[in-house]
């Protein structure tokens, strides 16, 4: 089922009603690492629209992208301070005039990348958030499938101050 796996459960509040900027659930669960792993995870139920689990193999689809992602924002970064540079040793060494015929480099802003963890210890972040949501009974493992448990979508709601409107989905 491409990952995504429907949950029959029954929790407090939709997906929707979290609050997750992308990939962080601040001073939620005391540790950036399970709360990242919960966002990630929790971010396939809002795309969904209702609660699923998923598959540890989608979930690492995600952070290799984002990988992707920052290496390739990283790389034109990289790129852009070569031609920086040489710019400015051309302009150097001809006294002023390289300025007067070519055109400074210029960079092309694009949207910052969010804060995620995995961009500084890679998917480790992920698998060590992982383990202490499970060890705290806030995620569920089924053969292989990520399900979050209603204690995790309790402790959100407690603390985004979201109200409680049972058999929501």
């Amino acid at each position: 089922m491409n990952g995504i796996h429907p949950m029959g459960e029954v929790f407090p509040c939709t997906p929707q009603d979290i609050r997750i900027p992308r990939y962080t659930l601040l001073g939620t669960l005391q540790h950036a690492e399970p709360e990242e792993a919960a966002a990630r995870i929790l971010t396939f139920s809002q795309e969904a629209g209702k609660w699923v689990g998923v598959s540890a193999s989608k979930l690492d689809e995600m952070v290799q992208a984002d990988l992707k992602q920052e290496r390739d924002r990283r790389e034109k970064c990289n790129e852009y301070g070569r031609k920086k540079r040489d710019y400015a040793i051309k302009c150097l060494f001809t006294f002023g005039l390289y300025a007067v015929f070519v055109q400074k480099p210029v960079w092309k802003s694009e949207e910052p990348l969010p804060f995620s963890l995995v961009y500084m210890m890679g998917m480790n972040a992920i698998v060590q958030g992982i383990y202490q949501l499970h060890d705290k009974g806030y995620l569920r493992l089924d053969e292989g499938i990520l399900y979050p448990t209603e204690d995790l979508v309790r402790r959100i709601m407690e603390v985004q101050g979201i109200p409680c409107a049972e058999n929501a989905s």
